[in-house]
């Protein structure tokens, strides 16, 4: 079935599950999120999918690979859905946890490897998976494997504190710009509130 996207007033209403029996939202009418590489940036391409057209689920703690490129490897998790065949679920086994390779996967000596492995599929870059499964790691124990997990976990929880600061800076000096640069509305100095009798007014726009 081809991908649409739902009426703003859907709202999701029912479940199905991934081959894990974990839940997976459907919207109303039985649609499901196809999520594709680009959907880990943006929720600027929201598109839907039948939920009974595809096999291939993922939750929020899964681990979704880009297959194809530019740029090739992505590696990437946080939403729930159906994904499209540009991305693959790297599973754990063992006792790996899914953080720990989440952040074993992003490691540039492993983004190197399969850059220099990678062959031309279709017109893309694809990862050579054969390859990568003879990758050969370390794998520490389950104690140390938590310690990595806590460490770089809060390092992204600052990345994101600090990107959202960001964010929130650009969008402050882009409304000053406006008022100052665009509609000339400019904060008055205390001379100039003192000249017209009202202190009060230091700092705020010319009416």
């Amino acid at each position: 079935m081809k991908p649409f996207l739902p009426q703003s007033s859907q709202r999701p209403q029912r479940f199905c599950c991934d081959h894990r029996g974990l839940p997976i939202v459907v919207t109303l009418g039985g649609y499901v999120r196809l999520i594709q590489t680009r959907d880990y940036k943006t929720d600027d391409f929201l598109t839907y999918i039948s939920a009974d057209s595809t096999t291939r689920f993922c939750v929020q703690d899964d681990v979704m690979v880009g297959r194809y490129g530019p740029p090739i490897f992505q590696v990437c998790r946080g939403l729930e859905g159906a994904y499209n065949v540009a991305l693959m679920k790297a599973k754990p086994k063992g006792c790996v946890s899914k953080n720990y390779l989440y952040y074993l996967l992003k490691q540039p000596a492993i983004l190197e490897y399969v850059e220099r492995l990678s062959l031309r599929t279709g017109g893309q870059t694809g990862v050579d998976l054969l390859s990568l499964r003879n990758y050969p790691v370390l794998l520490p124990s389950k104690e140390s494997q938590q310690r990595v997990e806590r460490v770089l976990g809060d390092l992204d929880e600052k990345i994101k504190l600090n990107e959202s600061i960001s964010q929130q800076l650009q969008e402050t000096a882009k409304l000053i710009y406006d008022f100052w640069f665009v509609q000339f509305d400019f904060p008055m100095s205390v001379e100039q509130s003192a000249a017209i009798g009202n202190p009060d007014l230091e700092g705020r726009p010319y009416s």
